[in-house]
């Protein structure tokens, strides 16, 4: 089997020793719904830009033996939910120094791996230039390292965040650099037995951690809750006029403790998280006009957006193109931006 290259999803092939999937799957994307969609392996989640400049990042998809691990670059700040399947254990490992990184309004270390158990969810805050490495495994997959992910988190939690000794994460941070170098710039290097031995370091380093952890934390779990509740009422009543006394009423809180939980966890308030958001759904309803006779104005104004000029201004600054330029490559059946990336030969 030596000799056998991994490929990007453009010349992807068969390979039967391992499984009919790509083994590797590197892009750059410039959309925050392809981003939102690029873990794929069960987990599922949303992904808010919140700056207003066009997205640029990269990911990387590597099919292990046992682990499927994603690499990612993002160069705009946004906010994840990260839901984990039922049949799947997911670690989320900060390969850069996370700062300004917060998880479920938790501030995250060098040191800091969040644990996500089958059917948990978590909130996610990445400021520009973060990078990370999200490895998953199926329940059945992996004994070892479910078995230490068991140990490391209390009793009765989905989910959580451990604090793991400073040598046992900068060695499994270097062991993921080290993969992602090679299938991102040495694609004709990286063989069959190497990615089995890539599989069983990265196990080995992440139960190390697992096994060091000298903290555990939940994150803040009831502003994590306000936030993923009053998000539901937005997307509920994503075309009403709703004030944050409204919203705080109907979510059950103070609107001290609304506006609270959103800097915690989002590092914004709800009155501008409630705007991007609106502004996602216009574009997501403006993809999905390609037959009728919708059009940006009706879109725009569903969407509680009445003074179109700067809505315009706002939306073309937030997604890098002008909203009838959406519609108009919807109606051309042009693909959401995402292309592989190509390989050095």
């Amino acid at each position: 089997m030596a000799g056998r290259h991994l490929r990007s999803r453009a010349t992807v092939t068969p390979t039967p020793t391992l499984s009919w999937r790509p083994v590797v799957v590197s892009r750059d994307v410039t959309d925050a719904e392809v981003m939102a969609a690029c873990p794929g392996d069960g987990i599922g989640g949303d992904c808010l830009q919140l700056e207003a400049r066009s997205l640029k990042g990269r990911v990387t998809t590597v099919h292990l033996s046992a682990a499927i691990v994603q690499f990612s670059h993002e160069d705009v700040a946004a906010v994840r939910h990260l839901r984990t399947p039922q049949n799947r254990w997911v670690f989320f490992v900060p390969l850069t120094p996370p700062r300004g990184v917060r998880w479920d309004g938790e501030a995250m270390t060098a040191e800091t791996l969040i644990i996500g158990g089958p059917k948990s969810e978590s909130v996610v805050f990445e400021p520009r230039g973060s990078e990370f490495a999200v490895v998953s495994v199926m329940t059945d997959a992996a004994p070892d390292v479910i078995v230490a992910a068991r140990a490391a988190l209390a009793p009765s939690a989905a989910g959580g965040a451990i604090q793991a000794a400073p040598a046992a994460a900068r060695a499994l941070v270097q062991e993921l650099l080290h993969v992602r170098t090679i299938v991102e710039t040495r694609a004709p290097d990286l063989t069959i037995d190497l990615m089995h031995d890539a599989d069983a370091t990265i196990r080995r380093r992440l139960c190390a951690c697992l096994n060091t952890a000298v903290a555990l934390r939940h994150g803040d779990s009831a502003r994590s809750s306000i936030v993923r509740r009053a998000e539901q009422l937005m997307r509920e009543h994503v075309g009403e006029a709703m004030s944050i006394s409204q919203l705080s009423s109907i979510a059950g809180v103070s609107e001290r403790s609304l506006r609270n939980a959103f800097y915690c966890v989002c590092t914004t308030g709800p009155k501008r998280y409630l705007r991007m958001l609106r502004l996602h759904q216009v574009r997501r309803s403006l993809r999905a006009a390609a037959v009728g006779t919708a059009t940006v104005t009706h879109v725009a104004t569903q969407h509680g957006f009445y003074e179109l000029g700067r809505f315009a201004g706002e939306y073309r600054a937030l997604f890098g193109e002008a909203p009838s330029e959406t519609l108009q490559r919807a109606r051309l059946g042009s693909p959401i931006v995402s292309r592989p990336v190509a390989r050095p030969a």
